[in-house]
C-alpha cells in the first residue's frame, strides 16, 4: 500500500505547480500517461505472501506498518498482525457485542510508540494493547456520530468526520489517548447533503498529518494543531458538482 501512496504522490507532483505562498495547485488535466515502474521509485522491493487462511477479498484497505509488523483489518475477524514474512503473529481484540469487543473494525490506527491499537467502532474508540488485550474505550459522540476515519499522530487520536450531512459540525477533532479533547476544528464547507459516498482519508508525510475529502477541493496539513491548505485542485469540470441528480 505504501507503494500505491508513493505512486499517487509522484503523479501529483508531476501535475502540480508550486505557488509563492507554498500552496501546490493540482490539475488532473495535466496528468501524464507515462508508465512508472516500481523499480523507478524504490531501491528495494519485497513481496510478502500473507497467510492463506484469509481470502484477499475480505481484507480491508486500511493497512499499518509499525516496527516491522503489518497490521490488517479483516472482515468478520478483526485486526490481525503479521510479521515481515507474512506469518500471522496475533489477533487484536475480538468481534462481538460483549465487553471489550467491537462490532466494526474497518478503520483502525496504531500508536507507533506503544503499539496500542485504536479501533473505530461507530463513534467509539476501543483501545487494545500490543498483545491484543482490551484496555479501555471512550466515545466521540459529543462531537458527532459520523466519524469517517481515525489516525494517530504524536500519540494523539485525530478523528475525521463525514461532512455531507447538515448535522456534521466538525471536520476533525483530536483527543489524547484517554479521550480528553485537545482541539476541535469546525467544518469549512457550508452544510449540504449528498446522495452518494465519496473517498476521504488522512496520511503522514514529513512528520505532518494531512487529510483530504472528495467533497472539498483542498488538501489540508495539520502542524502544531493548526491546519493550512497544502494542495488545491484547479477549477474545472473534473471537480465534483455541488448538486447531484
Amino acid at each position: 500500500m505504501k507503494s500505491s501512496y508513493l505512486l499517487v504522490l509522484i503523479l501529483l507532483i508531476s501535475s502540480c505547480k508550486q505557488e509563492k505562498n507554498g500552496l501546490i495547485e493540482f490539475d488532473p488535466r495535466n496528468l501524464s500517461e507515462n508508465k512508472i515502474m516500481l523499480s523507478d521509485i524504490a531501491d528495494d522491493i519485497n513481496y510478502i505472501p500473507l497467510d492463506n487462511s484469509y481470502m484477499l477479498g475480505t481484507i480491508y484497505d486500511n493497512i499499518e506498518f509499525i516496527n516491522n509488523s503489518i497490521y490488517l483489518s479483516v472482515k468478520d475477524i478483526g485486526i490481525l498482525v503479521f510479521d515481515k514474512t507474512g506469518k500471522t503473529l496475533r489477533k487484536i481484540g475480538s468481534k462481538g457485542r460483549g465487553p471489550g469487543e467491537f462490532v466494526y473494525n474497518f478503520m483502525f490506527t496504531v500508536d507507533e510508540k506503544t503499539e496500542s491499537v485504536y479501533v473505530l467502532d461507530h463513534a467509539n474508540i476501543k483501545i487494545y494493547s500490543k498483545a491484543g488485550e482490551f484496555l479501555r474505550s471512550f466515545s466521540l459522540k459529543d462531537y458527532g456520530d459520523l466519524v469517517q476515519s481515525i489516525k494517530m499522530y504524536n500519540s494523539n487520536v485525530y478523528a475525521f468526520y463525514y461532512i455531507p450531512f447538515e448535522n456534521a459540525d466538525y471536520k476533525w477533532i483530536t483527543v489524547d489517548s484517554l479521550g480528553h479533547l485537545i482541539k476541535k476544528e469546525k467544518r469549512k464547507a457550508p452544510p449540504f447533503t449528498a446522495n452518494f459516498t465519496a473517498g476521504e482519508g488522512a496520511y503522514l508525510f514529513q512528520n505532518r498529518i494531512s487529510y483530504w475529502d472528495s467533497f472539498v477541493d483542498t488538501v489540508f496539513t495539520i502542524l502544531d494543531l493548526n491546519e493550512r491548505p497544502s494542495i488545491i485542485i484547479s477549477p474545472g469540470e473534473h471537480r465534483l458538482p455541488k448538486i447531484q441528480n
